[in-house]
């Protein structure tokens, strides 16, 4: 880079110049660096524990779990939401589920603001619905 006129690219500021930062600014940055401390610190301990073949295998295996997860992240687990299928295993009618808890809702009167724009939404039949599939 090209200096110009002797100074480092500042626009004629000299350095140092500027205002002091703010104590809650500097409290801040010292409280990043401690955690930034303490977490290198944590690190090293876990890769320590997992090196030292005088510990247990299950600590070393902890501490190399837990180093991979701080590294790579948490492997994703799988979530099933096909509650439909369980519903009619159990021998429930899905479709009634969701009737029913839309009707209670809009009796409520705990709809999108008015009852009125659920039970719009819901059929006039909701008097006693069977929630048990006929099997």
């Amino acid at each position: 880079m090209i200096k110009r006129n002797g100074n480092n690219g500042n626009h004629g500021a000299k350095g140092k110049s500027g205002r002091k930062p703010k104590l809650s600014t500097v409290a801040k940055l010292r409280l990043i660096e401690n955690k930034i401390a303490e977490a290198e610190a944590s690190f090293a301990f876990m890769v320590a524990v997992r090196n030292n073949p005088k510990e247990p295998i299950a600590q070393r295996t902890s501490a190399a779990i837990w180093i991979y997860e701080t590294v790579f992240g948490k492997t994703k687990q799988p979530v099933e939401i096909s509650w439909r299928e369980k519903a009619k295993e159990l021998g429930y009618d899905p479709d009634a589920i969701i009737h029913k808890v839309a009707t209670t809702i809009a009796e409520m009167g705990l709809g999108l603001g008015d009852s009125g724009s659920i039970e719009r939404a819901v059929t006039t039949d909701t008097a006693n619905v069977e929630v048990r599939s006929e099997q």
